[in-house]
């Protein structure tokens, strides 16, 4: 079947009744998620970092006061989330396609300023007849610290009125100070609500809306837990701690890759 265009925005079908909508413009996001004709994110919001699950590239969670200190150099990054830098810039930029078809979707987009360094990143959305598989791959153009993930934000209650439960487990938990970074320190996972990161986390992660269940997983090592909120979960595999960049940055070299996976089944 073809792919159906729609304000830019990418439909995807996967057997028997799932649907994607992947939209390049409002930051190569998933602006859609449906399974037989239930929507599971929250599809608005206030600004672009309180809707649908988009890409947090090339760096993922917060950055202390958006100062980036690598290789002898500090730089200033814009600071917009209480006084920190936060989720990189491809949330919040056009992507381009660059292939589509009736199960699979690829975007690219090139980075540079603010973000000190340049480069490349693709992301490839694969539905299958049980699965959507986001991948994402990050590509240096100049030596730079990288960090990425994802941020998606689902729905709470899907219109039954009953509200989703988390299944989640982790050995360790990142401390936090008053402003939301990591303290360097591992401690206990306390029993939430969470704004935290985590890892030694057991996989599958659980979501369960009365008789829909899905599992969640990534190549990733940590995972970030938002569920603060009384609308929306936010499960967020990412490649790093927030702050990493700056603590024990992840380096590519010019030319270098590095890719991760997302898997949301059902």
């Amino acid at each position: 079947m073809p792919v159906l265009m729609s304000n830019q925005a990418i439909v995807a079908k996967g057997a028997p009744s799932s649907e994607i909508i992947v939209d390049p413009d409002h930051g190569g996001r998933l602006a859609s998620f449906e399974l037989g004709g239930r929507q599971l994110l929250v599809t608005s919001g206030a600004s672009p970092i309180d809707w649908g699950c988009y890409p947090m590239v090339p760096f993922a969670g917060r950055i202390a006061h958006g100062q980036l200190a690598f290789e002898d150099t500090l730089y200033q990054l814009p600071a917009t989330a209480d006084g920190h830098a936060i989720h990189g810039y491809g949330y919040t930029s056009r992507w381009d396609v660059i292939e589509a078809s009736a199960t699979e979707v690829d975007l690219a987009w090139s980075f540079s300023r603010p973000w000190p360094w340049s480069g490349t990143a693709t992301q490839r959305f694969a539905l299958t007849t049980n699965s959507l598989t986001m991948t994402m791959t990050v590509t240096a153009e100049q030596r730079q610290p990288v960090s990425f993930g994802w941020h998606p934000w689902f729905r709470r209650d899907l219109g039954s009125g009953n509200t989703a439960d988390l299944g989640f487990a982790a050995n360790s938990m990142f401390e936090l100070d008053d402003t939301k970074i990591p303290t360097g320190e591992i401690v206990e996972p306390t029993s939430g609500p969470w704004d935290n990161c985590f890892t030694d986390v057991e996989q599958p992660i659980e979501l369960r809306w009365d008789d829909l269940h899905l599992t969640l997983t990534s190549s990733t090592d940590y995972w970030v837990v938002y569920n603060e909120p009384a609308h929306a979960l936010c499960v967020e595999p990412q490649t790093g701690i927030p702050n990493d960049v700056n603590t024990a940055p992840y380096v590519l070299e010019s030319g270098q890759s590095v890719s991760a996976q997302f898997t949301i089944s059902w």
